[in-house]
């Protein structure tokens, strides 16, 4: 099957192999530099869902505050 890109033809097969190996090249080059044990990276992780959860609870507070003031609700 082909499609046209940009006035080129090109076959679906051939892109998708193309993306395929782009993830895996991009996935080795990027995850060479990290040296983590699993260990790190769950910690990571859970620490950073924690830091997540506490932003949004704040905006939450800030929100909830804004509107009792200008809808002065009680």
């Amino acid at each position: 099957m082909d499609i046209t890109i940009l006035g080129l033809k090109c076959r679906v097969e051939i892109i998708v192999l193309c993306v395929i190996v782009g993830f895996v090249i991009a996935s080795f080059t990027i995850c060479s530099c990290a040296k983590l044990s699993p260990e790190a990276c769950k910690k990571v992780l859970s620490e950073s869902q924690h830091v997540v959860t506490e932003g949004f609870r704040k905006i939450s507070d800030i929100a909830e505050k804004h509107l009792k003031e200008k809808f002065d609700v009680t």
